[in-house]
């Protein structure tokens, strides 16, 4: 305990003032014996409090002590204090907050009681600001409560216990703010803090329990001999311009003299009584800061606290709005932007009621930070209106206007019919509005009057700043170039209500409806005319919202050819993250569309349909898979050449290709790249079967070749180079593997263990090869450093690949086949064709799927049975019998496999009759599951990879699926019907040509082009070499025009006897630009010829029929 004086009486508030303290800190009354604060350190102080009607939990019982305080619960807390003991609260504190980021919109007792304890000195912010929903720090805590003892009461703490000597206990006193250690120290003087505690941690923050004991304590201290009384005579302390401070006294001054004035913060020059009254003290400073909170001192005791003055003069202002609707009774707020962001210009507002029951007002308010001034009022009568003048203070001629009209209830608003639709819409979708007209006087609805309707974006621009929506079809306009404007006009029912739609592409809008002035009538919404908008509505495409990624696995620098370049990875997802499949995404290079011919890249796309990529080597459309990826590639054969390719989803056109990028489509910009000459830079590591092939799975004892090789910039390997690999082998699975190097010894690896194995080589391939011991099932990683085996020796970094082996003769963890052995003595069961397996401690249930004991399983095997054999990640393992013994197969899983299906893979399979049987593709092929009795054909397709049907193969399966008589129990039969290959040649033939040079549309007719494909463009599928324009149709004297695959845009078979080519522009201005081409005159017609195999189907069957030599090309100039 500090030396401080013997505690001999209680210091009290009052109870009426203790009560307001605490209804800020417990708003709600209840019991004193609170559920959560037995044991608490705050107990005592708690129910201290409670027990005096002081403080109060919460209705469910509880007071939580920890819940921590935030600024404006002290606020509120220490301003009903200082109401309740004779403090008013400011006629202005709702029209002038005493805090920057307050606004007259803030909770209005919020805005009461911070006035109070700003004007009051007890609570004075943080530069300016509340910071309301912060929590307060313990050490601003004990600021505020030793202020506001200090206002409340007449006297001066903190310079009572300065002038004592006494141990004091708090020891982390230098870790506070200056300003808080003499409020601490009165804490620690009167022991309102702990004196058991050697640390008051001023910073941290405070919670309801921490408050209930330095609210208990404070109350519980001796002030009696305090001394140093601060004078209670101030009644106001205002600015009246950037240098000068009024301070009103509430009797006269007669002692000039004996008053010391000091202003934190700001020099005072000079102290004077106001001639005109003599009340009141006039300090001259040094130019304040606009919106800055100074805290005035009169002999050393704070008596009030202003807002600076700035002393910039605006030379504009505009109102937020010229047209308000008031409610009588209630406040109107306007809001005025002086054209800067400064703090504390003084604002005049000029209101004048054209009523003469009504009220003219005229008062000054001062900017926020933002540079915006606020001033609320109301009137009480209705039908009439309020001309508004806004103008600077210091500038009466810079000045802006508006109108209130008053009405008993709203006069006009727009509603949206439906509220469950929302502002952001889909291109093409409408939002449909009712617009509302009631009489001012009255509030009842008026029928029959004209309401004009427009959109804000609209009103007074130029034409390219219009939004394109359109209210009931019609786009509203009102031109800053005194164009004719155009509104929609809607006239009000019985009801005083009429509707109207908005709807758009790409476009956002905010509706706005006027009532004109009679007087002028004219279809403008003018400044002052009664007005009403609703909220913006948007309307975009959903791909707008889509997110694109691009990535690549090489390097950003690449090398030059067609056959190396750099490919990147392409991922699409939709506004919740997930993949989007099937989009067709835009790529081009950066450089061609910047518009800037310093910046042209040489580098070209590689187009490949099969991988879903069309287009032309300048721009492609890529289309993603099911899960939202593609992958594209780019090229260039020129050194010092670089790209950027960016990416975009078109949002103007239901296909996604209209091909032009354009503000608000969803849009990324890929890595650059640079392309240099081809050198060794890095290595690579790949996995190959037996013929060569890249893959990372093996059956029985395939071996796998891990191949290292040099690679270019490109990721390209160099072939030839010589090599000095090591070779780490980590066996990741359960059984052995065997590592074989040329001349060197085979390492036999088990699992959990590692190997190394070097090998050089000077010319050929370097590798290794892995293959699985015994036929078992196991897994490798393969890590391989290497270096050029040169002079260079460049180091060629770290890669890892790896393997996984599956045994033909080892049970997998999930198996089903017929038992062909059984031990009794060991518990072991074969499987046909399988390794034995053990099944000890297993658990077994029968065909019906009831549990049976291990006695039952045996001899239901000695009987021949089916059975399914599962091992759990636990090492668990279960026996399920599937047959009876007498080859009764309730299959209610029956798998087919890829190999039966003559697929590569299942991407879809569709049952005709679900309630038979369902289908569910699997990685190895499809899983039937049996329903109900009946037949079904079950439809299974591998979708290829171009977009569409043209490389779809399909299989079917048959299934029948009947009952046991006995048990009721489902079992599937079913037949198989494999993906035949196409090798049915296309039989079209080639009659006629014709070309039109306004559209570069080549067409051919002839007969049976859709034994090709159905429909569709089939550019890739055709040889282009097989094709020539025959100019002048001399073969050949003439130099002919010959094609290829970039040159083309769409090959489209339109129908049976019609295919349709579209030429790529620049091959199209190439051919008419031709000093021969279309020439007039004897044999000078153009002619095609085309050689047989030009037409090919998606199978690649060539056709034989299609040759047609000297066809007279029918040209449209």
């Amino acid at each position: 305990m500090a030396n401080q004086p013997s505690k001999y009486s209680k210091f009290l508030v009052g109870a009426a003032s203790a009560a307001l303290v605490a209804s800020a800190v417990a708003p709600v009354a209840s019991a004193a014996d609170f559920k959560d604060t037995k044991g608490n350190t705050h107990e005592e102080a708690i129910n201290a409090l409670s027990d005096a009607g002081v403080i109060s939990g919460y209705p469910d019982g509880t007071f939580l002590p920890n819940k921590t305080l935030t600024r404006s619960d002290v606020v509120k807390m220490m301003g009903k204090w200082l109401v309740s003991e004779g403090y008013k609260i400011p006629s202005d504190s709702k029209t002038n907050p005493r805090f920057s980021d307050l606004t007259t919109k803030s909770n209005g007792e919020l805005l009461d009681y911070a006035a109070v304890v700003f004007d009051n000195g007890v609570f004075v912010g943080s530069n300016g600001r509340l910071l309301a929903s912060d929590n307060i720090s313990r050490e601003n805590m004990a600021v505020v409560l030793v202020r506001a003892f200090d206002r409340v009461n007449d006297i001066d703490l903190a310079t009572y216990v300065a002038g004592q000597e006494f141990n004091k206990d708090v020891k982390d006193l230098g870790l506070a703010k200056a300003e808080a250690r003499p409020a601490i120290d009165v804490l620690d003087f009167f022991d309102i803090t702990n004196p058991n505690v050697a640390n008051f941690n001023p910073k941290g923050s405070t919670t309801r329990g921490h408050f209930a004991t330095f609210l208990n304590n404070t109350l519980n201290a001796d002030f009696s001999k305090v001394t140093g009384a601060v004078s209670a005579d101030v009644a106001s302390v205002k600015a009246v311009n950037a240098t000068t401070v009024e301070v009103a006294f509430k009797d006269a001054v007669e002692n000039l003299n004996s008053l010391n004035f000091k202003i934190d913060g700001l020099t005072v020059s000079n102290a004077a009584v106001k001639q005109s009254d003599n009340k009141t003290v006039v300090l001259t400073t040094a130019v304040q800061k606009g919106g800055e909170k100074y805290t005035v001192t009169l002999n050393e005791k704070a008596i009030g606290s202003f807002n600076g003055i700035s002393t910039v003069i605006p030379t504009s202002i505009k109102l937020n709005t010229t047209s308000i609707q008031g409610k009588v009774g209630q406040q109107v707020i306007l809001s005025a932007y002086v054209g800067t962001k400064e703090a504390g210009v003084p604002v005049t507002f000029n209101v004048d009621n054209t009523n003469d029951l009504g009220k003219d007002y005229v008062a000054e308010a001062f900017t926020n930070a933002e540079g915006i001034a606020t001033y609320s009022y109301t009137q009480y009568v209705a039908g009439a209106y309020d001309s508004v003048a806004v103008y600077p203070t210091g500038a009466p001629a810079t000045r802006d206007v508006a109108q209130v009209v008053w009405g008993v209830d709203t006069i006009l608003a727009i509603t949206a019919v439906d509220e469950k639709v929302g502002n952001s819409l889909s291109n093409g979708d409408s939002k449909l509005y009712k617009v509302t007209y009631n009489n001012p006087e009255t509030g009842k609805p008026v029928a029959g009057q004209k309401v004009d309707l427009s959109f804000l974006e609209n009103i007074n621009v130029s034409p390219d700043q219009l939004t394109t929506a359109k209210i009931n079809g019609v786009n509203p306009t009102q031109l800053s170039n005194g164009t004719t404007p155009v509104t929609v006009e809607v006239i009000t029912n019985s009801k005083g209500e009429a509707t109207f739609s908005v709807s758009g592409t790409n476009a956002s809008a905010t509706p706005v409806a006027f009532i004109e002035n009679l007087a002028t009538s004219n279809n403008v919404l003018d400044q002052k005319e009664l007005r009403t908008t609703a909220e913006k509505v948007v309307f975009t495409s959903e791909q707008a919202n889509h997110e694109i990624k691009i990535s690549s696995k090489t390097g950003q620098e690449a090398a030059t050819g067609s056959t190396n370049g750099r490919t990147f990875q392409i991922e699409v997802k939709d506004k919740a993250g997930k993949a989007t499949a099937g989009q067709t995404v835009n790529v081009a290079f950066q450089e061609n569309l910047d518009r800037v011919i310093s910046t042209e890249t040489a580098a070209d796309f590689k187009v490949d349909p099969t991988k879903g990529v069309t287009g032309t080597t300048k721009q492609i459309a890529v289309r993603v898979d099911k899960d939202g990826k593609g992958e594209f590639t780019i090229y260039s054969d020129k050194v010092n050449d670089y790209a950027t390719p960016v990416a975009w989803i078109d949002i103007n056109d239901s296909t996604s290709l209209e091909g032009n990028l354009d503000e608000g489509e969803a849009t990324v910009l890929a890595e650059k790249t640079y392309f240099a000459n081809a050198k060794i830079v890095n290595g690579k590591l790949a996995v190959e079967n037996s013929a060569n092939v890249v893959k990372e799975t093996f059956v029985g004892t395939d071996k796998a070749s891990f191949v290292f090789s040099a690679a270019n910039q490109s990721g390209k390997a160099v072939s030839g180079q010589p090599l000095s690999v090591s070779y780490t082998v980590k066996n990741t699975g359960a059984n052995d593997v065997t590592v074989q190097v040329f001349g060197k010894t085979d390492v036999v690896v088990a699992p959990g263990k590692t190997a190394t194995v070097d090998r050089e080589t000077l010319t050929g391939v370097n590798k290794i090869e892995v293959y699985s011991a015994g036929n078992k099932s196991t897994s490798v990683s393969v890590t391989a450093n290497g270096t050029t085996n040169d002079t260079n020796r460049v180091f060629l970094g770290q890669h890892t690949a790896t393997a996984t082996f599956t045994s033909t003769t080892q049970v997998a963890d999930t198996f089903t086949g017929a038992i062909v052995a059984i031990d009794t003595e060991e518990k072991e069961v074969t499987f046909d064709g399988k390794d034995a397996v053990s099944y000890k401690g297993a658990s077994f249930k029968n065909s019906t799927g009831n549990v049976i004991d291990v006695d039952t399983f045996e001899a239901s095997v000695l009987e021949g049975v089916t059975a399914t054999y599962v091992k759990d990640t636990a090492g668990k393992v279960s026996f399920e019998i599937i047959t009876d013994g007498q080859g009764n197969v309730p299959d209610l899983n029956n798998n087919v496999t890829l190999a039966e299906l003559n697929l590569a893979k299942a991407d879809t399979a569709v049952s005709s009759a679900a309630g038979v049987v369902t289908a569910t593709p699997t990685a190895t092929g499809v899983e039937l599951t049996a329903q109900g009795v009946g037949t079904a054909t079950v439809t299974v397709t591998d979708t290829g990879a171009v977009a569409g049907p043209a490389d779809d193969k399909v299989a079917t399966i048959a299934v029948t699926v009947t009952a046991n008589a006995t048990t009721g129990e489902l079992s599937i039969s079913k037949t198989t019907t494999p993906y035949a290959a196409d090798v049915t040649a296309p039989t079209a033939t080639i009659v006629s040509a014709a070309y039109n040079g306004v559209t570069d549309t080549l067409v051919l007719t002839g007969t049976n082009f859709t034994t090709a494909a159905a429909s569709g463009d089939i550019k890739a599928l055709l040889d282009w070499s097989k094709i020539v324009w025959d100019i002048n149709g001399d073969d050949a004297v003439t130099p002919n025009v010959a094609f290829t695959l970039a040159e083309i845009a769409s090959a489209t078979v339109t129908n049976d006897t019609t295919l349709t080519i579209v030429l790529d522009s620049a091959k199209a201005i190439t051919l008419e630009g031709n000093a021969a081409y279309n020439l007039v005159g004897p044999s000078a017609a153009d002619t095609l010829d085309v050689a047989a195999g030009f037409i090919k189907d998606a199978a690649g069957n060539v056709s034989t029929t299609d040759a047609k030599a000297n066809a007279v090309i029918t040209i449209t100039p």
